[in-house]
């Protein structure tokens, strides 16, 4: 995408896609927690300049259904939202869970939010939330280094409306005529994608499943309990999906992945997969299903998503040799690079594909064995100082909007298992979850006892669990 050019991509109009057929969409929630007072001041100022470059836009949808829509400018940010009063420290998964439940509006704004949480006994709570649309992962952590530095740059985006409708027709209009030959070729590729990328669903017994995969017990939540009065949530009652985020040193992770013969990256994944084999989150075949998005980002690039995924399947048992799956990500990694433009073709078709039909396929994939494992790698550390000091915790997470949390939604999909997320910064790695059965039961305390399962499986012993 060039300066002048504010056509989304296809993978963004598929994000976008997505969101005007759900209502909502996925996000990425930063969060930061100072054990000292934050300078008000210097955060008034980061969240000024987060309204610039990738940040600073909205999406302008097209007066023809079955053309991209396009970026446009979005006027930026009100004040920054500080909260009158204290709260404990014991509230910050709550409050961070509010957070991610405000609106988030990628069409006529905000496309983000800021917000900062004071703490009881000093510091405090501050929470970055960005639509997925905007911006992934990669590109959020770009957003706040520049906001940080003070280096973003104005893309140049038109103002919103800020064309006639007819000419919007007849830009539009020709938009189309160029992007036919996109959808042709992408009706070809269609059935050779989807041999490629197979959609393998959780069977509805999937517990037992996993019981033989794994050889233990499955994590099962019930209704009267398994958590702590104040870590449990039922989904059912309150609109909130469990989550929690585990932060490990560093040091001692690469000396775990060493020792199992393995990388950070393959002691990552077999993580997951053991998680998945905890929770019973597993295919027919009790194996994990497992993507992993690949960076492709360049200097000056303003696309949302610049991104593609690789694709693996994990036996979810405690491995005592990671050999085996480093070679498998490897491989994983190549073959990729032989299919990507053939799986990515059909996005193409997005824009053609009638809203009623993308609900549909959103069902079809909330019944997915698949898990996404999102590793943002080593983070610039000025990603932790968004007031100019170093926050004393720092991780990074997917959320989506309360409407996940919908009982019947969670009975019909037989629960939901948002994208893992970690990285690297401080000294630290983090690893964000957030799971709920099928039944709407699970609490945090459940899902922060099947981290310590898996984290004991690798032999982990020097982790927080917030």
């Amino acid at each position: 995408m060039t300066r002048t050019d504010n056509v989304l991509d296809y993978l963004d109009e598929s994000f976008y896609r997505d969101y005007r057929a759900q209502g909502h969409g996925p996000m990425i929630q930063f969060v930061w927690i100072y054990d000292h007072d934050v300078d008000l001041d210097a955060l008034r100022r980061f969240h000024r300049n987060l309204g610039t470059g990738l940040l600073g836009r909205c999406v302008e949808r097209s007066p023809i259904p079955f053309s991209r829509s396009r970026w446009v400018a979005w006027s930026g940010p009100g004040d920054l939202d500080v909260a009158p009063s204290r709260r404990s420290r014991e509230d910050v998964t709550a409050w961070t869970d509010e957070q991610a439940a405000r609106r988030i509006d990628i069409e006529n704004g905000p496309p983000w939010r800021l917000a900062v949480q004071p703490l009881e006994g000093g510091g405090a709570a501050v929470t970055l939330v960005v639509s997925h649309t905007v911006a992934d992962g990669v590109g959020v952590n770009d957003a706040v280094v520049n906001a940080v530095r003070g280096t973003g740059v104005d893309i140049g985006y038109p103002a919103p409306r800020s064309r006639s409708r007819m000419q919007a027709l007849r830009q539009d209009l020709r938009q189309v005529l160029r992007d036919l030959p996109h959808a042709g070729k992408a009706v070809v590729q269609a059935p050779l994608a989807a041999r490629e990328m197979p959609l393998r669903v959780r069977p509805s017994r999937h517990s037992e499943i996993a019981r033989r995969a794994t050889g233990g017990p499955v994590l099962r939540s019930t209704a009267g309990g398994g958590g702590s009065p104040g870590n449990e949530v039922v989904p059912t009652r309150s609109g909130r999906l469990p989550s929690v985020a585990v932060l490990v040193p560093t040091a001692h992770w690469d000396q775990r992945a060493e020792s199992l013969g393995g990388t950070s990256n393959s002691l990552l994944v077999g993580l997951t997969s053991r998680l998945c084999g905890i929770l019973g989150w597993l295919d027919a075949d009790g194996l994990v299903n497992l993507t992993f998005p690949v960076n492709e980002r360049t200097p000056g690039d303003t696309r949302g998503n610049a991104l593609s995924s690789a694709s693996m399947t994990v036996v979810p048992t405690a491995a005592t040799d990671l050999r085996g799956i480093r070679a498998e990500v490897k491989a994983a990694l190549v073959r990729l690079s032989k299919i990507r433009d053939r799986v990515l073709a059909p996005l193409a078709l997005m824009p053609f594909v009638p809203e009623f039909i993308a609900r549909r396929m959103q069902n079809v994939v909330l019944k997915s064995a698949n898990i996404t494992c999102s590793h943002f790698g080593d983070l610039d550390p000025a990603v932790n100082r968004p007031d100019g000091t170093d926050a004393e915790w720092f991780y990074a997470r997917h959320a989506r909007a309360p409407e996940m949390a919908d009982p019947e939604l969670l009975r019909k999909a037989g629960g939901i298992f948002f994208p893992i997320a970690s990285g690297r910064l401080g000294g630290r790695i983090y690893i964000s979850l957030c799971y709920c059965d099928g039944d709407g039961m699970t609490t945090a305390e459940q899902l922060a006892e099947a981290a310590r399962r898996a984290l004991d499986d690798f032999g982990i012993s020097d982790f927080v669990i917030r």
